[in-house]
């Protein structure tokens, strides 16, 4: 994984980028110690969302779906590899690298920006407020995802 991002990460601040490639992928699979994912979506893309321009090229054309808690089902991408995953992420991630790694920086994208429609900045305060334990349990991941990046060497 994070010779993938280093390797198809390179558009707009590069740290940044690969940060938020890294901490997108840790916060949708990293589970009991390790990163696990259906058909290498590590990034727990939905297709219940209009992904903006031409994203969609990184997809296949089959999907998967998963019950969730609510007993709906939401559709999800498959890749045929990681490579693909993290050219996605470069690609959706690449106009938001202007901002500095931190951990409230990086939650905040992943909130308002990450598979959903966008949720403006009152709107996350809001969530902020609303959610407070969710929010600082987010936080808190990203830390732990931002150490693990820098164990590795990212």
């Amino acid at each position: 994984m994070v010779n993938s991002i280093k390797t198809n990460v390179v558009s707009g601040n590069n740290i940044t980028n690969k940060y938020l490639a890294f901490i997108t992928m840790y916060i949708e699979s990293f589970k009991n110690n390790q990163f696990i994912a259906w058909n290498n979506n590590y990034a727990g893309v939905k297709l219940n969302y209009v992904w903006p321009g031409d994203l969609r090229k990184y997809f296949n054309q089959n999907y998967l779906c998963s019950k969730q808690i609510d007993n709906t089902y939401v559709p999800y991408a498959t890749f045929d590899n990681i490579d693909n995953v993290s050219k996605l992420l470069n690609d959706y991630w690449s106009k938001y690298s202007g901002v500095s790694v931190s951990a409230e920086n990086l939650a905040k994208l992943w909130i308002t920006k990450w598979n959903k429609k966008k949720m403006s900045n009152s709107d996350f305060e809001s969530f902020k407020k609303n959610n407070n334990d969710i929010y600082k349990d987010i936080v808190n991941t990203i830390n732990d995802g931002i150490d693990l990046a820098f164990a590795l060497k990212l």
